[in-house]
């Protein structure tokens, strides 16, 4: 199997700066890269809150790089309970994006009138801290 450190080794490049995995649409090479830089700036951090679980994955691949361990070293929170991220050693903890009840909601926009979809409105969307190893 061919890693990330494969792929920067034969573009002669960093695995920090591989923007994507073996043809994945999975992007986790910004939060890869960003965990990546402030380790070698030497930034002082206890946690990371990524925008995604697959950025955050990437933040756990680069702190796995520099012999961190999370959660003993370092703490990280994704967003999206993908179904992948209770599958990671050690399996992340995410807030959940709540699919169905956002897929109503843009059903209900689509099927609004025209003055309905012109109108500002906020709509709240519950979430859910499912809690695992990472944090």
């Amino acid at each position: 199997m061919t890693t990330v450190r494969d792929v920067a080794a034969r573009a002669g490049v960093s695995p920090a700066t591989v923007s994507r995995v073996m043809g994945s649409r999975v992007a986790v090479s910004p939060e890869l890269a960003a965990t990546s830089d402030a380790l070698v700036k030497g930034v002082e951090f206890d946690a990371i809150q990524a925008g995604s679980d697959e950025l955050a994955m990437g933040a756990i691949a680069a702190l796995h790089d520099a012999g961190l361990s999370v959660p003993n070293d370092k703490e990280i929170i994704g967003f999206g309970n993908v179904e992948m991220s209770g599958y990671l050693r050690s399996a992340l903890t995410s807030l959940s994006s709540n699919p169905g009840e956002m897929a109503c909601h843009i059903g209900d926009l689509i099927s609004a009138d025209t003055a309905a979809k012109r109108a500002c409105r906020l709509i709240k969307i519950e979430r859910e801290l499912v809690r695992r190893d990472s944090a």
